[in-house]
């Protein structure tokens, strides 16, 4: 039983250990500690249940919209690739994000 729970893994994944699935689940580990952290230290008590709730419900909900459209992603090119023009769409809408704030917060 698990030899065909392997093999029929290996044949949806077919990756090797340390490619980028391995690295996506310890980044986003870390990230989850380093906002829990953040919120738990800096959020007045009063407010911290609502601060997580709304921080949940805005992760599950860009996950929902993201989710299909990487998928079509991966059907249509690689996971690589796909992960890699995810990648560089987040680093480009945080620094406008950024840059944003900051003339934002000057002016």
């Amino acid at each position: 039983m698990a030899r065909d729970t392997a093999r029929a893994t290996s044949s949806i994944l077919p990756l090797q250990r340390g490619q980028p699935p391995d690295r996506i689940v310890i980044c986003s580990s870390s990230i989850g500690t380093i906002l829990k952290k953040y919120t738990n230290c800096h959020i007045p008590s009063e407010i911290r249940a609502t601060v997580l709730s709304m921080q949940s419900i805005v992760g599950n909900s860009a996950l929902a919209l993201l989710a299909p459209l990487l998928g079509g992603m991966v059907d249509l090119l690689s996971l690589r690739s796909s992960l890699s023009i995810f990648g560089l769409l987040v680093l480009v809408l945080s620094s406008v994000l950024l840059i944003g704030k900051e003339r934002n917060d000057r002016g």
